[in-house]
Formats: C-alpha cells, sequence, structure tokens
C-alpha cells in the first residue's frame, strides 16, 4: 500500500510546483513498486515521474522513464496504457523540436484513443498535433499524408 500513497504525495508535490519533493517520492514509490514486482504500478510511477521531468526540462531522463513505462506497458499487455505512452514521448520529442518524431508518436497515439474509443487519448493526441503542424508549418516543414489521413 505504501507504493501508492507515495505516488500520490509525489503528484500533490508535483502540483503544488515543488518538483524536487515529487521526484523523491517518485524515487520511493518505483523502488516499491520494483521490490513487489508490480509491473503495472512501475509503469504509471514511472510514467508520472516521466511528466515531471519533462515539466522541469530534463529531457533525456523524461525520455528514459517514459521509454520505460512504455516497454512494461507494451510487454505485458497493458494496451489501454499505450495512447498516453505514445503521447508523452510526443511531447517529448515535440519540445526538443523533433517535429517528425513527435508527429509518429502523436499518430499511435490518435490511432489507438480511436481503436479504443477513449476522447480523452484523442483530444490529447490531437491537441499535441495541432501543436506540432502550427511549429512545421513555422519551420516549413509539412505534416505527412499519413497524419492527415489518422484524422479523417
Amino acid at each position: 500500500m505504501r507504493g501508492p500513497v507515495l505516488n500520490n504525495l509525489a503528484s500533490v508535490y508535483h502540483s503544488m510546483g515543488m518538483t524536487d519533493s515529487a521526484i523523491v517520492y517518485f524515487e520511493r514509490s518505483l523502488k516499491i513498486r520494483r521490490d513487489n514486482e508490480d509491473a503495472y504500478g512501475t509503469a504509471r510511477v514511472l510514467d508520472n515521474m516521466g511528466e515531471v521531468l519533462l515539466s522541469v526540462g530534463d529531457t533525456n531522463e523524461a525520455l528514459k522513464s517514459h521509454l520505460e513505462a512504455l516497454s512494461i506497458n507494451q510487454s505485458k499487455g497493458y494496451k489501454e496504457n499505450l495512447p498516453g505512452n505514445y503521447e508523452q514521448l510526443g511531447r517529448i520529442q515535440f519540445f526538443r523540436k523533433n517535429y517528425k518524431q513527435a508527429q509518429l508518436y502523436g499518430d499511435s497515439s490518435l490511432a489507438l484513443g480511436k481503436e479504443m474509443g477513449n476522447v480523452n487519448h484523442i483530444r490529447d493526441a490531437a491537441k499535441l498535433l495541432s501543436e506540432v503542424y502550427d511549429a512545421q508549418s513555422k519551420s516549413n516543414i509539412l505534416p505527412t499524408e499519413i497524419t492527415i489521413e489518422n484524422l479523417k
């Protein structure tokens, strides 16, 4: 029970802007989840920690955290978590100005969100893709036809 409580405390610290404390509590929660071989919980903590790391601009650690969560979710068949994983990975690539990679992750998130009929994932992926298109248009990089097809 301590793992979820620590994860929730970390989320509260993050919402209060206390990112250093949030990261400490996420790391403590992550250790407990791993020690208990709780794959689902581990992936959730890694996702949450990745969001905090991205919010402070640590794209390298955020990427590692989200990629590990994606790997767990894929290997364990936690398909319901994949659209969020892809959307977060797209956000990291967007932050890094890797618009093509951000677009690919956004496309994956959108496709899975549509397949699942999950309006929240569809909304989040569409928002990411909108931001990517806007950035691409400002840098004269056009979106691919694959993405345009996904939005139809």
